[in-house]
Parts: structure tokens; sequence; C-alpha cells
């Protein structure tokens, strides 16, 4: 073969290597980014597709045009270089071109932001509604004339996020009752005062803790005011701990002023909360729900307290099922107990024996003092006093029993 034939296969071997080049430089570039799958499949295919039938064309293309044209070539070979690059950028320029033609043409589907978290839901059904009630009970023991404060302030919210705030006093002052309710709308669940209290704050400490303290100012019996402030409650008991029904009761003494004269209480401090009041709060069967509830708030002589909750149901309510809870804190040395257990009987019209094995083995024997609250739906009230006898001896006891029918 003569000079010039291996001259020409030489420059179609720098011709297809320049082609092939050119190709591999001009195909686009993998991103590093993560594209949805769907994303992916699609668009990736369809450019697949379109890449591998552009190489088959060009190729075959370049190389008739190498065949055909050689002489062209050999004239024009000066002008190699800058044709390559002119074809680079072409297929550059086409290539993504039709690959952002293709990103066009694909239907996407925002992402939605995450949803703002609303309590509220349907008219229907207040399925998400939030509750949260403050229960503050002042006790000072005397025979004669014992003082019982109970303020009960609940905050249920309705379907449209409003609060329904609702208030009750009850109490013995004088040995003279107090009975009061009231309720009203806003929007907010924060403590608000009414026409009969006055002030109301919850004081939380700078540091975080649990270690609330309550003060306010509730009008009682012919306008005449009682104030009060508790000391630091330190959340001694959790009886409940679940979003939809967390509650817990606090111990502790109060300083109190009625009638220009001052004293010292027992008080008791329990908070409820629910971020679903449905299904324990206002439970299913509520309305039908058959039962008889004796609970007993009780402080010794030497200021120790005992809480004691029974609750026999009648009806088929499966929501609100019996029990019996007990608590129990030593003034001494500020140790806590509970108790699962008990039995109350009712030994005449007016007396109940009540047992509490989990604390030392104690025995209550209680009477009524005072009634300070009769209602005709079966909820009555009591000051009650009496003795506790348990492995440490006897000692005189006396408090209040909520009875509900």
């Amino acid at each position: 073969m003569n000079y010039r034939g291996v001259n020409v296969f030489k420059n179609r071997a720098v011709l297809s290597l320049t082609a092939a080049m050119c190709l591999f430089l001009s195909m686009p570039k993998i991103t590093l980014a993560v594209l949805p799958p769907d994303l992916v499949v699609s668009v990736g295919s369809q450019i697949a597709g379109f890449f591998s039938l552009a190489v088959a064309v060009i190729v075959s293309l370049f190389a008739s045009l190498s065949v055909l044209y050689i002489g062209w070539y050999e004239k024009s070979k000066k002008y190699s270089v800058p044709i390559a690059f002119l074809i680079l950028l072409v297929a550059l320029v086409v290539s993504n071109a039709y690959y952002w033609f293709q990103l066009s043409q694909i239907e996407t589907t925002d992402i939605p932001e995450y949803p703002s978290f609303t309590m509220a839901t349907s008219s229907q059904d207040c399925q998400s509604c939030a509750f949260y009630s403050d229960s503050v009970t002042l006790f000072v023991p005397d025979e004669a004339k014992p003082l019982v404060v109970e303020l009960d302030m609940s905050r249920r919210q309705e379907t449209d996020g409003t609060f329904v705030h609702y208030s009750f006093l009850n109490g013995l002052l004088n040995n003279q009752s107090l009975d009061r309710y009231t309720q009203f709308t806003v929007n907010d669940y924060a403590l608000q005062a009414n026409d009969f209290i006055r002030s109301i704050e919850r004081t939380e400490p700078a540091d975080g803790s649990v270690r609330d303290v309550y003060s306010g100012t509730i009008e009682t019996l012919n306008g005449e005011q009682l104030i009060f402030i508790t000391d630091a409650l330190s959340g001694d008991f959790v009886t409940r701990n679940t979003p939809e029904y967390t509650q817990f009761q606090s111990v502790a003494q109060a300083n109190i002023t009625y009638a220009e004269e001052s004293a010292t209480a027992y008080v008791l401090v329990e908070n409820l909360q629910s971020n679903n009041y449905r299904p324990k709060i206002f439970f299913p069967g509520m309305d039908t729900l058959q039962s008889l509830t004796h609970q007993f708030v009780l402080w010794d002589e030497m200021g120790s307290f005992y809480m004691i909750d029974d609750s026999k149901v009648f009806s088929d309510t499966p929501a609100y099922p019996a029990h019996s809870w007990l608590l129990y804190k030593n003034e001494a040395d500020g140790t806590t107990k509970k108790g699962f257990t008990t039995e109350i009987e009712q030994t005449a019209s007016d007396q109940w024996r009540v047992t509490v094995p989990d604390f030392s083995n104690g025995v209550l024997e209680l009477a009524v003092l005072r009634e300070y609250k009769t209602e005709a739906n079966g909820r009555t009230r009591y000051v009650v006093t009496g003795t506790i006898a348990d492995d440490n001896g006897v000692r005189s006891v006396s408090g209040l029993l909520r009875v509900v029918r």
C-alpha cells in the first residue's frame, strides 16, 4: 500500500478519535443532587433514550463524512481544531436545551408545608380541644368555726378556638356556706378574674421548676374579701400522665387574711390539663353514669396529708371504671406514698370507717362536723373530724368529704 494510502488511514483514525472525544465531552454531566424517585425515572429514561439515539446518528454521520470528505479534510485540516470546538459547542447547547425542555414538560406537585397545630376541629366533635383546671382548697381546722374555701377554675376550649371559663366557689366561713358560680368566654386559657375572683395569679419560679405560687383575692360573704398566697408548691403527686389527661396535686400551707384577721391554712392545689378532653374528662357515657364517689381530703394533728378517692360504678361505662387511689404526705420529712386499696363503710348516717392498709395499716373513724353544701343531684360536702389509728399510734384528723352520687 502506497504512502498516501497509509496517510489516509491515519487521517481516518484521527477523525474518528476526534469525533468520539467531541461526543463524550458534549454529553451533560451527571448531577450530584438527589432528585425525587419519580423525577429520576421519568426524566432519566427520556434523556437516556434521546442520547442513545443521538450517539448512534452522530457517530454514523461522522463516519460517513470522514470517508466522503477526506479530500476536503486534507485541504482544511488546518481548521480542524476550531471546527472540533465549534461542534462541541453546538452539541452542548443543543443537548442542554433539550434537557431543560424535557424538565419543563414534567408535571410536578408542590410539597405542602407542615400544617400548623390547631386544637379546634369539627363543630360536630371537638376531638382536639384542650381543657385546663386549677383547684385551690384552703382549710383551717377549728371545732367551733372551721374555715373552708374551695376555688375551682376550669377552662374548656370550643371548636372555634375560644375558651369557656367556668368557676365555682364553695366553702364555709363563720359557719355560713359559700356557693357561687360564674361563666364567660374569652380567647385565652389563662386564669382570669371575674365577679367573685377579684384577682388570681399563678406565679412560676424564675428557674423554671415546679415551685409555683398561687395568690388571689376572693369576694366571699357580705362583700368581704379573703386574700391568700400559698407557699411554693412542689408537685408532690402525679396521678394521671397522658396527653389526654394530665393531673398532679401539691400540698403546702397558705397565708390568708379575712375580716382583718390572718391565719395559716392547709392548702391542696390540683392541676389538670388535656389536649383532647373527650376520651377521659367529658367521656362517652358521662350523662348516664351511675356511681358513688367518696373523696376525703384530710390533715392529721401533725400536719400530714391524706387523700382518699373511691368510686363504685353501677352502670356499664367502660370509659369510667370503678377505682380507688390514695395519697399520703408526711409533714415531718416530706415523704410521699400512693395506695390503691381502701374500704369505706358508712357506719351511721353521718359517720364513716375508712381503712387504708397501704398507709401503715391505718383505720380512720370520721364523723360530720358541718354540712356546707347539698345539691339535688346528689353532690354533698362536709367538714369531718375524727381519728386515725395505724402502726404509729392514734392521732386526731380533720378535713373535707365530698360525696357524689
